[in-house]
C-alpha cells in the first residue's frame, strides 16, 4: 500500500490510488496535507517509492531468483524434508516483495479475498477476488475447467450500496492454478467512482 507522512501530526496516511492529487486530508488530524515523499508499505517493510522505481529491474530480478530458490527448496523438501521453515520464510519475503513492486504500478492492486460472481461464455460462475484495481481484477476461478483463455470476454459482478455493478472485461492471462487476470473495458465515470469507493471500503474493512 502507498503511504505518505503528515507534516503536522507525523502520522502515516494511506493513499488508495495514484490519482495525481496534490493534496489529501490526513485521517488522524483531519488537516489538508500535500502528497509528496510517497512510500510503499508491505508487511514489516516500508521503502521510498522513488527508490523502488529507480531500481525496479534489480528488485524484479531479486524476486525471480527468490521464486526459483523456493521452487528448488520444495524439490529438496519432497525428497529429504527439513526445509519447511526456509520455504515458509522465503515465501513470506516473496509476498512482501511482490506487494512492494505492485506499489510502483500506476494503478496499485489491493488484496481482497472476497467471494464474487462472474459471467463467462454465458454461464454464471462463482469465484474469489484475489485483488482489484481501478482497471481490473485477479480472479480465483477455483480451477474451473471452463475458465477461460486469454482474449475471452467476461463480466464481473461487484455489489454496491443499494446497487450492483456488472463490469465487462477481457481476460489477459490465465494460470494453471485457476487464477485469471481481467482488464476492465468500457469504464465510464460512474463505474470508475464506484470502483474507487469499493476498494476504499474493502481496504478499511481489512485494515489496509
Amino acid at each position: 500500500m502507498l503511504k505518505t507522512e503528515c507534516p503536522k501530526c507525523k502520522g502515516w496516511v494511506t493513499l488508495h490510488f495514484q490519482t495525481g492529487a496534490s493534496e489529501v486530508i490526513c485521517e488522524k488530524c483531519s488537516e489538508p496535507m500535500p502528497v509528496k515523499d510517497v512510500h510503499v508499505s508491505a508487511g514489516p517493510f516500508m521503502i521510498y517509492r522513488d527508490v523502488l522505481t529507480s531500481s525496479l529491474f534489480k528488485y524484479k530480478k531479486l524476486l525471480a531468483e527468490a521464486e526459483a530458490e523456493v521452487a528448488a527448496l520444495k524439490e529438496k523438501d519432497a525428497l529429504t524434508g527439513g526445509y519447511g521453515v526456509s520455504i515458509k520464510s522465503l515465501s513470506l519475503f516473496i509476498a512482501n516483495l511482490k506487494e512492494l513492486l505492485d506499489g510502483c504500478r500506476f494503478d496499485p492492486r489491493h488484496p481482497l479475498g472476497t467471494e464474487t460472481e462472474y459471467t463467462l461464455d454465458g454461464r454464471s460462475c462463482k469465484g474469489v477476488l484475489v485483488n482489484i484495481s481501478v482497471t481490473g481484477v485477479c480472479l480465483d476461478t477455483g480451477k474451473n475447467p471452463g475458465a477461460a483463455r486469454p482474449g475471452g470476454e467476461i463480466t464481473v459482478r461487484l455489489p454496491g450500496k443499494g446497487a450492483e455493478f456488472f463490469i465487462p472485461g477481457r481476460i489477459m492471462w490465465a494460470s494453471r492454478t485457476g487464477h485469471i487476470g481481467v482488464k476492465f473495458t468500457h469504464l465510464d465515470a460512474e463505474t470508475t467512482e464506484f470502483l474507487k469507493g469499493f476498494i476504499i471500503e474493502k481496504s478499511l474493512l481489512l485494515g489496509k
